[in-house]
């Protein structure tokens, strides 16, 4: 007897989900542009296959900011860039937010 319609596509539907949630750490690092967004797919992808450990670490880690990482500042300001081309600042803003974004840095 072969399963219905409806059946499929729910079970489909929960395998879609089951692997959307498996790989939301992936997905988050990678939407947030996290400076270590490829060793944290990694361990998402490899580490939670054994028992859901390395889900669990990579969860924890793409909420992790990396204050050390020399592409900080490249990464604000590649943010600072899109957001003024997209016409969320302007171009005094921008200035603004940069320079003091220039000081911060100097002063770390």
């Amino acid at each position: 007897m072969m399963p219905s319609f409806w059946t499929l596509v729910g079970q489909i539907s929960g395998l879609v989900f089951l692997l959307s949630i498996y790989a939301l750490p992936s997905i988050i690092a990678l939407a947030r542009r996290h400076p270590k967004r490829w060793p944290i797919v990694a361990v998402n992808l490899i580490g939670g296959l054994f028992g859901g450990v390395g889900w669990v670490v990579a969860m924890v880690w793409c909420f992790i900011e990396d204050r050390k990482s020399g592409n900080a500042t490249v990464d604000q300001l590649e943010r600072l860039e899109s957001m003024l081309q997209r016409g969320s600042l302007t171009h005094k803003e921008f200035e603004q937010q940069k320079q003091a974004l220039f000081q911060e840095s100097a002063h770390q």
